[in-house]
């Protein structure tokens, strides 16, 4: 009996003895944004002729303007292969647009088309020389 009782205690103490296996990690890796491919500083002629800027951040939000002001801002993410932007408000003019982009060619130039609404097209440009987003600061953007 106290052979069973001393193996007993030695099979205890090997199991007590076992290292623990790695807790698993509390936090988990934040996945890219989808479409962050997109965040940069892009510009296109407006219907006025005005060059128009649209700064798109990886935050998911965006402002546009015409490069001396920004007088738009709102979110931008994806549907499907759209991109599209929901400025801030509710206005007739601050509704949710959509555009389905064909690729950039070498110089980063792509056509823009507005999915439903009038469906008018743009070219639209990506500016490889403009800091990304969160490399300016706060002063930059009024």
């Amino acid at each position: 009996m106290k052979k069973i009782a001393m193996i007993a205690g030695l099979g205890l103490l090997a199991a007590c003895s076992q290292s623990e296996p790695a807790p698993e990690p509390t936090e988990t890796a934040k996945a890219p944004m989808p479409g962050a491919e997109w965040v940069g500083t892009y510009t296109e002629a407006g219907d006025n002729g005005a060059t128009v800027t649209t700064v798109i951040s990886a935050d998911g939000s965006y402002t546009e303007g015409d490069g001396a002001e920004m007088n738009e801002a709102g979110k931008w993410s994806m549907d499907g292969e759209n991109v599209c932007f929901d400025p801030d408000g509710d206005g007739a003019d601050q509704q949710k647009r959509c555009y389905s982009v064909t690729k950039p060619d070498e110089s980063g130039k792509f056509t823009a088309t507005e999915v439903g609404g009038d469906g008018r097209s743009i070219e639209v440009t990506k500016r490889p020389d403009a800091l990304a987003p969160e490399e300016s600061s706060a002063d930059d953007v009024d």
